[in-house]
């Protein structure tokens, strides 16, 4: 392990200024792992423990234009100041940030709820509310006994006037409320908003009780044994997912259907049975959305198939499915990802009108484009390799890619021009490259390990 080759950087990070690299660094067999940075000229000092709440060490949040730029530090956040960062907000509960729209404002995440935060007004919104349980009716139908009282005595006629007259003027002087949604037992996978505000689109789990592993550990402080639990057993039931997408404006929402979506119905080839199913297979959603565009990432519980769509949103969300992967082995692989909860790489260009995402239709891992205008599917890069990630620049005119392309072991950098499909070579040695690009990517922070040195 480490103990024995030696303890190397990790946890590395950029300032937003692209001015300072944070790291982390235990070495000089110490047991604390604390914190570094090193500048341009590499100049490298440790920061004071108590420094490091007030810095970026963990990343940052930034709106498309990199005009606004906060960063979270347990419960508190901090708007980024070259001079100096302010704190603007501070909970003992947690929440997650989960974008920074190009006015400032935030969206944060608590218990599945999103709020809408605006530093700059002083404005704390929440947008949904997701309460457990199902919605409360109250039973309306008078009983034969109510409708004798109400027929025989006036009082009663007069008070039940009263209250209709009072809930009538209740309702229509209620100012706006919150939008409900009630889970039913189900729970919420992941949640997105457009970034006009105006719809969610959220993932409804529902989890099977299936009994779980466990695990014994003879070595506890206490001397006695400790029994934790596992995963259940292989086979078990999967559980069931639903795609919602609910307009904010009206509280309305919408169950999207994936009956439409091509071979749904199929049995896997091993079976050796070619009947279909009575219902669609079990599937599980992930999404990206840019702006008030969204894509859904579609895979089938079997790993046999996976379907890549746009989703629109209008009163009737459908999807449309612009790429079907098939193999009866196994879906998975660099930049498609194996596991059903881990979402590929996948996202929209800088036009607003072309996605991009991994394949291995080829039998190697390999980026695409699809034009959602113009329905056409192009390869950016080909050749017995595999593209090990790739991230697109900020001008959107290229990606940064790692690649095996000179050995199936290495991890090389290159520059591919998205126009001319150009693959420039940046690092290229035998051997691993782990890069971390500077926000005005001018500059990069590279840990590098060969054969026999590892990083």
């Amino acid at each position: 392990g480490n103990d024995f080759i030696g303890h190397q950087p990790n946890q590395i990070e950029w300032s937003p200024n692209s001015k300072t690299v944070y790291f982390r660094w235990q070495h000089n067999n110490k047991t604390e792992i604390p914190y570094y940075e090193t500048n341009l000229l590499g100049k490298m000092h440790r920061i004071v423990n108590q420094e490091t709440t007030n810095l970026p060490t963990n990343g940052s949040y930034s709106d498309s234009n990199n005009e606004f730029i906060y960063f979270k530090k347990n419960g508190n956040l901090y708007r980024w100041g070259e001079k100096k960062s302010t704190l603007i907000f501070q909970k003992s509960t947690y929440y997650s940030v989960v974008k920074v729209l190009n006015n400032g404002a935030l969206i944060l995440k608590e218990n599945n709820n999103l709020y809408l935060f605006e530093p700059n007004k002083g404005r704390y919104v929440q947008l949904v509310n997701f309460k457990k349980g199902s919605e409360s009716k109250s039973d309306k139908n008078q009983t034969y006994l109510e409708q004798q009282q109400e027929e025989l005595f006036e009082i009663i006629k007069q008070n039940k006037a009263r209250q209709q007259a009072s809930d009538a003027f209740n309702d229509q002087t209620k100012p706006p409320s919150v939008p409900q949604f009630y889970l039913n037992s189900k729970s919420i996978g992941w949640i997105k908003i457009t970034a006009d505000l105006k719809h969610l689109i959220f993932r409804l789990d529902a989890y099977p009780k299936n009994e779980n592993t466990h695990v014994e550990h003879h070595i506890t402080n206490t001397g006695y044994t400790k029994t934790s639990p596992a995963r259940p057993k292989v086979g078990a039931q999967n559980p069931t997912h639903q795609l919602i997408v609910m307009n904010l404006e009206t509280s309305a929402f919408k169950t999207v259907d994936i009956s439409v979506l091509p071979n749904i119905y199929d049995k896997p080839k091993y079976l050796n049975d070619n009947s279909k199913y009575d219902k669609p297979r079990e599937i599980i959603f992930t999404e990206n959305e840019n702006n008030n565009n969204c894509i859904v990432e579609i895979k089938a519980y079997d790993n046999k198939t996976r379907w890549i769509t746009t989703l629109n949103l209008d009163e009737n969300p459908t999807l449309r499915v612009i790429d079907q992967q098939q193999n009866d082995a196994w879906i998975g692989g660099p930049g498609i990802s194996g596991w059903n909860m881990v979402a590929g790489n996948i996202g929209w260009l800088r036009d607003g009108e072309t996605i991009y995402f991994q394949s291995e239709k080829t039998g190697y891992s390999h980026l695409y484009t699809f034009n959602t205008q113009s329905h056409k599917t192009e390869q950016l890069t080909t050749g017995q390799y595999e593209i090990h990630g790739a991230e697109l620049s900020k001008d959107g005119t290229k990606f940064y890619v790692t690649a095996n392309k000179n050995h199936p072991g290495n991890r090389e950098f290159y520059h591919l021009e998205i126009q001319s499909k150009k693959l420039t070579p940046i690092l290229v040695e035998e051997g691993n490259y782990e890069v971390h690009i500077s926000p005005d990517e001018r500059t990069l922070a590279v840990r590098y390990s060969s054969k026999n040195k590892p990083w």
